[in-house]
């Protein structure tokens, strides 16, 4: 859905970031949309740098991580409730995942979104009984 890029940071929901053509962009995985957040690697790593809490989510991670327990390097905080549709960025709206699982799951959320006005009333199909 997103064409060619090299994806090479997450931040803690799962958000990627990618290098396109020489500029950086974030990629959200309950969309498949491309952001741009940058037109260079310096300029991404100084965005990154002067608003951590915003960019990467690093204050939450923070404190969610003293409330529970530090994440693996391969977890992930994700939207019980899918932030595209309203779920709050709070501590009781996310649940720790593997990044690939999670990213699967969001995936398909992305798909069955695709298309779909916005406001339009939604079922998701999560493949699970």
């Amino acid at each position: 859905m997103i064409g060619e890029i090299l994806f090479f940071a997450e931040d803690i929901f799962g958000d990627q970031f990618g290098i396109r053509n020489g500029s950086i962009y974030r990629f959200k995985p309950e969309t498949a949309e491309l952001e741009k957040a940058a037109s260079s690697i310096e300029g991404w790593a100084g965005r990154i740098l002067s608003n951590p809490n915003v960019e990467v989510g690093h204050g939450f991670a923070t404190h969610w991580q003293k409330q529970h327990r530090t994440l693996l390097y391969e977890e992930r905080l994700v939207p019980l409730i899918p932030f595209v549709v309203g779920g709050k960025y709070d501590m009781t709206n996310v649940v720790v995942r593997n990044c690939v699982e999670g990213m699967i799951d969001r995936a398909s959320i992305a798909v069955q979104l695709k298309d779909v006005p916005d406001g339009t009333k939604i079922t998701f199909d999560t493949g699970k009984p």
